[in-house]
């Protein structure tokens, strides 16, 4: 199994790449547990197995947590603050 360092993220001044960059994140994990599941009935080292299991618990029982808490604070907040905004260029545009 390969549990390498993940990539460094973004910086949050790219409020968008960040998130972006957690959910590629979600889907490494996602790939690691269909990867768990396929080695299951092969002779796979099962420390290895566990090891992979036990990072892909961790990772979701913390990061998604406030990958989660991040994106309902900070990301949708500042989505409605730009449709607003959008809406108001277009009617100040369009009056």
């Amino acid at each position: 199994m390969n549990n390498s360092q993940f990539e460094p993220a973004p910086d949050f001044a790219q409020p968008i790449s960040v998130l972006k960059h957690c959910h590629n994140r979600i889907r490494k994990q996602i790939r690691t547990m269909r990867n768990l599941v396929a080695q299951v009935p092969k002779s796979a080292r099962a420390i290895d197995m566990q090891q992979a299991a036990q990072a892909v618990l961790r990772y979701f029982n913390i990061a998604a947590s406030y990958h989660h808490a991040d994106e309902e604070q900070d990301l949708l907040p500042m989505l409605g603050n730009a449709m607003r905004t959008r809406r108001g260029i277009a009617a100040t545009a369009e009056g």
